[in-house]
């Protein structure tokens, strides 16, 4: 989930519990103060059915005071004479009657006020009602009017949230380009500006002291590659050089000329993996970076011919289904590298007399060969020193270097073993 995408979310929900808390205050509170006012307006009433029952009570019965009611609460009052003179205390409640509506019935609600007074000795129980119609209406109103308020906030500071974060962290995302792109082994990365934001600032400076410090890191590194492959393989070469002058001696035995031959092969040995080694740092390192269309089929069989020799020696038969439009963009050393590691890989390891395939077709490169089960685990094939088999002369880097390679290039790298054959794909 984007940053700017979760900031507007937890705006979202921060703003819909604020509001509808105090959607729920506000509607109480307007509740409160309409029932207030019904309420003030019954108790007004009752103040004047009494002032005006007591006066003239000489002449008040019933129906007079019913006609006095009527006339102050219009038709919403009920008089009920009490036959004992207790004078009970004032009940207020909200309360449903029946109503008639074109024939059918429903329920009304009304505030209702029932309280007493004494007329000429007689003591009446007098019901005033107020329609809650109105005031429900006024409520509901109100309500909704505060509603589509709420909601027309809601939407306009989501949308007006979205677009100021993604303005302001526009400088963020600026810099997170800038470094995905950044290519260590190239050019040193751009000083990333002044955003006029702090900790914008403070991110940006940190990453240019450490783009500088990774480019120094990365010179250093690269010539201190360089310089042991220089310095190693020199006095490797002097060493497998008195061990070839010594071979040719005639005054050697056959043991010391073993052991000579032990030595020189063992130096050899240490040459390849010094070579190896090196060549794994400098992908890792992104140090090839002259990319190039390659014309796959025309490579695959030009390393075809270079081991024809070792195909023979061996009897396989070797099949090919090679697509001719297949290109590769990447560079030329490596190309060569990786599909001499694959042909030779499954030249090595295969058995006399047995069978390689090799399928280019639809943006994939399939390469199998009959031979022996693994004796490791297949995923931990592609990784360094690891020998398909326990062979003297392998030193276990061939298909680390191929993994290196399909890696730098962001090529997909795949191995079964199935029906006594090895599998490799490759998805260019």
């Amino acid at each position: 989930m984007k940053l700017n995408t979760k900031i507007t979310i937890t705006y979202i929900i921060i703003s819909t519990l604020l509001f509808s808390t105090g959607g729920i205050v506000l509607y109480n509170y307007i509740r409160r103060e309409v029932d207030e006012k019904v309420d003030w307006k019954l108790y007004a009433d009752k103040k004047k059915i009494i002032k005006a029952s007591k006066d003239s009570c000489s002449h008040r019965d019933i129906r007079s005071m019913y006609q006095t009611g009527s006339m102050i609460a219009q038709r919403y009052v009920e008089i009920n004479p009490v036959k004992n003179n207790i004078i009970y205390e004032d009940e207020i409640k909200d309360t449903l009657l029946p109503t008639f509506l074109f024939g059918e019935k429903t329920e009304t609600p009304y505030r209702q006020l029932t309280f007493y007074t004494t007329v000429n000795n007689n003591t009446y129980q007098i019901i005033l009602r107020k329609l809650l119609v109105e005031a429900g209406d006024l409520r509901e109103g109100i309500t909704n009017s505060l509603l589509y308020v709420f909601i027309a906030l809601l939407i306009v500071m989501i949308v007006t949230n979205f677009f100021i974060s993604k303005k302001i962290w526009s400088p963020f995302y600026k810099t997170v380009d800038k470094i995905s792109q950044y290519n260590f082994a190239g050019n040193q990365l751009q000083k990333l500006p002044n955003t006029g934001i702090k900790e914008f600032n403070e991110l940006n400076n940190a990453i240019n002291n450490m783009s500088e410090q990774i480019m120094k890191d990365f010179i250093n590194l690269k010539e201190f590659t360089e310089n042991a492959s220089h310095e190693i393989q020199t006095p490797l070469a002097i060493i497998k050089l008195k061990l070839e002058l010594l071979i040719q001696s005639e005054n050697l035995n056959k043991e010391q000329s073993l052991n000579i031959q032990s030595m020189n092969a063992a130096v050899a040995k240490l040459s390849k993996l010094n070579q190896s080694l090196i060549l794994i740092t400098k992908i890792e390192n992104s140090q090839f970076i002259n990319k190039e269309k390659i014309d796959v089929k025309s490579e695959i069989e030009k390393i075809i011919s270079n081991y024809e020799d070792l195909i023979q020696a061996k009897n396989i038969q070797l099949k090919t289904n090679l697509d001719p439009n297949a290109v590769l963009n990447m560079d030329q050393t490596l190309a060569e590298i990786l599909l001499s590691n694959l042909l030779t890989n499954a030249i090595k390891h295969n058995i006399n007399k047995g069978e390689i395939n090799i399928d280019l077709v639809n943006k994939e490169l399939n390469i199998s060969n009959t031979g022996n089960p693994l004796n490791c685990e297949p995923e931990k094939l592609f990784k360094r020193f690891q020998k398909i088999h326990r062979s003297s002369d392998s030193l276990g880097l061939g298909l680390s270097i191929v993994k290196s390679i399909c890696d730098f290039n962001k090529m997909k790298i795949s191995y079964i073993y199935q029906n006594e054959r090895h599998f490799i794909n490759i998805k260019l």
